[in-house]
């Protein structure tokens, strides 16, 4: 299993993811059979990682970055600057959004 999908197992086995949705060419129905599946998650960091005991990660993603997870507070100053790929995370609609969503987000 690649780094990426460790670390975001780990954050859904501890309860920290508050989403994660498909996005891309697929959130928009522009994909081709060609097309890869992107996805796009928004966790919270641990209080460790908070409080400067462990290396805090703002963002997670695999190599190409098709898949890319935000801490909370990224997302925020993102979403602070209107950046269009963290503002899509909050009008995906529910048959793009993969397992269930921490009352947080609703």
């Amino acid at each position: 299993m690649a780094d990426f999908e460790l670390q975001c197992k780990q954050i859904k086995d501890e309860g920290r993811c508050l989403i994660e949705y498909i996005r891309g060419s697929h959130l928009y129905n522009l994909n081709t059979p060609q097309s890869d599946l992107d996805t796009g998650g928004i966790y919270i960091a641990t209080d460790a990682e908070v409080l400067g005991i462990l290396n805090y990660k703002p963002q997670i993603s695999d190599e190409k970055h098709d898949n890319t997870w935000y801490e909370i507070g990224k997302f925020i100053e993102l979403l602070m600057k209107s950046n269009p790929t963290v503002m899509e995370a909050l009008f995906a609609p529910d048959n793009k959004i993969i397992g269930a969503v921490h009352p947080i987000m609703k």
